[in-house]
């Protein structure tokens, strides 16, 4: 942090910028948040060539929001359609089933 700059100077800032702006909705702002954090992810995973830690982590964050957005895509399918959203495809993801082998 700059000596004597508050660290929510980036927000009041944007904020400054759209106000003439259409207000954006909380999903709105949730998806342009997601889209930039994972341009960064995808840019520092190219730059990481060199170090396979580092590469190998950011390639782990973005497999775990693929996962994180085709959940999301699940449920709203299951939204608009009516049906039940599918199971994640990540085991850690699932929240945990009675035993139904009564």
């Amino acid at each position: 942090m700059l000596y004597g700059v508050a660290p929510d100077i980036g927000p009041a800032l944007e904020l400054l910028v759209r106000r003439t702006a259409q207000f954006e909705t909380g999903l709105e702002v949730a998806i342009r948040t997601l889209r930039d954090r994972v341009a960064l992810l995808v840019r520092l995973a190219e730059q990481s060539w060199r170090n396979p830690g580092t590469g190998t982590f950011l390639e782990n964050e973005l497999a775990s929001l693929r996962r994180e957005i085709l959940s999301i895509d699940d449920l709203l399918k299951a939204s608009v359609l009516g049906k039940p959203a599918a199971a994640s495809p990540d085991p850690q993801v699932d929240e945990p089933q009675p035993d139904r082998t009564e």
